[in-house]
């Protein structure tokens, strides 16, 4: 018998679908698009992206730049790069997410890739050996390959989300960040225990990850000497605990050592380290629980770094604050700032993202400026000096990269040759999906074998 034929169709709105011969079971999952975005995170120095020239729904090359002394670039060398540069492999991706020394790289096939340092066995191959180009993450207890819907990548640990909802992760396993209940490192895929299920991770750039449920809680695990974990202690935890407060989230950003959370009714609340004024709260007193940003602004998107952080606006204009040592807030100064303070340069933004020195914004004009620190050419100008405003980056490659947010899957059986009607709008209710605020895409997936 020849071997199976993975089939995904996707559906932007309403629509219908016939089950083919043979075909008498299928997974039905909704996924929400948020704004275009890029990918980095709080302790990294370089950054990746997805081409939108050649990128439909399911995904499209991707490019890196930045650091690359462990291969994390992707381009199977270790030299850095000041503008984006293609990843090596011919593979096509739907989410990148870049750490401290690594990458993953969430392929259209619903498998992950990782490459870059492996020194705790963060790329999930079963090894400690780094590689600088992209390899397929084993799967569970090593057997096979690891098949997700969301990649995220922390301090040498990295996190997948199944199809089904539940979370795994790998790697360093640092005061307990991997979630499994133990502080032992792991070379591939281990399960948070709980039985949570969740539709986004946010892993810190030290020692900490967070999860964003369907249904608007955050559970958070890993160490928690600042009162990151936002459970009212400074006590460490190696299975997750509800961040408290009772607020409903749409979305969770980590730093280093502080949390941001976008509510759903547009506040912002933060929690964790403020030693650079990076919770936003005009002062630098650290909070074991969430507290609001002040200023009253409204988001629609947020972003953190190592020890700053970022907002969007509902009218598209981004707001800075926390450490500036370097520019990273795009003040056009180096001040550092514990309340939020505009961003020079006069954009409107979809989006922003923070790393270990540098802002970046993607523009509603479809521009991906960077600022801040630029010693390996992690800005994208082509150049390798530090910038406290926005900047373009070059190569004229346009960025369609988007969290994909897992909100739930169901199998479903169906009988071959009838006609099946899939209504978007209905999945989503019916799984209590809450809009994540323009422009977001809503889609369905349906998977099944041939």
């Amino acid at each position: 018998m020849g071997k199976a034929n993975r089939v995904v169709k996707t559906f932007l709105a309403d629509g219908s679908w016939t089950a083919p011969a043979g075909v008498t079971s299928i997974r039905a999952r909704c996924v929400e698009v948020l704004d275009p975005e890029l990918w980095t995170t709080a302790d990294a120095a370089h950054m990746l992206g997805i081409s939108s020239s050649e990128v439909s729904a399911t995904g499209g090359n991707g490019f890196a730049w930045g650091f690359n002394s462990s291969g994390e670039l992707g381009t199977n060398d270790v030299t850095p790069r000041s503008s984006p540069t293609l990843v090596v492999g011919g593979l096509t991706f739907t989410q990148m997410s870049g750490g401290n020394s690594h990458s993953l790289g969430l392929a259209t096939t619903g498998f992950v890739y990782s490459w870059g340092s492996n020194s705790h066995g963060e790329l999930g191959v079963g090894t400690v050996t780094a590689i600088s180009s992209p390899v397929l993450v084993a799967g569970i207890g090593g057997i096979g390959a690891f098949r997700a819907v969301a990649v995220a990548v922390g301090l040498l640990s990295s996190f997948g989300i199944s199809p089904q909802g539940d979370a795994y992760g790998w790697g360093l396993n640092l005061n307990g960040r991997l979630g499994d209940g133990t502080v032992t490192a792991r070379s591939s895929p281990t399960l948070v225990v709980g039985g949570y299920k969740f539709r986004k991770l946010s892993p810190s750039g030290d020692q900490s990850t967070y999860g964003l449920t369907p249904d608007g809680d955050v559970y958070a695990w890993g160490g928690n000497p600042n009162g990151q974990l936002g459970d009212g202690t400074v006590v460490s935890k190696s299975s997750p605990v509800l961040v408290i407060g009772g607020i409903k989230f749409t979305d969770v950003m980590a730093g280093n050592d502080h949390v941001l959370g976008l509510a759903s009714d547009g506040s912002v609340y933060a929690w964790g380290d403020n030693g650079n004024g990076q919770l936003g709260t005009g002062d630098t007193t650290p909070r074991s629980s969430p507290v609001l940003v002040v200023g009253g602004l409204k988001a629609v998107s947020i972003a953190a770094g190592s020890d700053f952080s970022f907002l969007v606006t509902t009218s598209g204009d981004m707001y800075a604050w926390g450490a500036n040592s370097g520019g990273q807030l795009g003040l056009n100064n180096v001040t550092s700032k514990s309340s939020p303070e505009l961003v020079v340069g006069g954009y409107k933004w979809f989006k922003a993202m923070g790393n270990q020195g540098n802002g970046y914004g993607l523009s509603l004009a479809g521009d991906l400026y960077g600022w801040g620190s630029n010693t390996h050419g992690e800005t994208g100008d082509g150049a390798s000096l530090a910038t406290s405003s926005p900047v373009l980056v070059v190569g004229g490659t346009r960025f369609q990269a988007a969290d994909r947010l897992l909100t739930n899957e169901v199998i479903v059986d169906v009988v071959p040759g009838t006609t099946y009607s899939v209504t978007v709008q209905q999945l989503f209710a019916a799984f209590g999906m809450q809009p994540l605020g323009a422009p977001s895409q809503r889609y369905v997936e349906l998977e099944y074998f041939t």
